[in-house]
């Protein structure tokens, strides 16, 4: 469930407090939403079992092991940009769903 952008390694180690940057914030909501769409679906077609939870989490400790990243310093990030400015957040989710409807418009052609 890899997003083809890539993340500086210098990048993500942050600029305010451990924050990360905005570019690399979005990537990685990228695929969290990738993760969140993954744990809908299953959930609409009832795998709501603990299996299902340890597969859930093991894609969510994925993605934040390919960046090294923990989830905690992912949610501060994401707390300090919510923050902030619901404007700045919004932004931030928007070129989030542009990326996902480019990467699905390549799958369908």
């Amino acid at each position: 469930m890899a997003v083809v952008s890539c993340i500086d390694s210098q990048e993500l180690q942050g600029y305010h407090d451990g924050i990360l940057p905005r570019d690399s914030m979005v990537t990685l909501m990228l695929e969290v939403q990738l993760v969140e769409s993954y744990r809908n679906l299953q959930y609409i077609q009832g795998a709501g079992d603990s299996l299902h939870a340890g597969r859930i989490k093991g894609l969510y400790d994925e993605v934040f092991d390919r960046y090294k990243i923990t989830a905690q310093r992912f949610d501060s990030s994401y707390n300090y940009y919510q923050n902030q400015d619901p404007v700045i957040l919004d932004a931030m989710y928007t070129e989030v769903n542009q990326r996902l409807s480019e990467e699905l418009s390549k799958i369908r052609r």
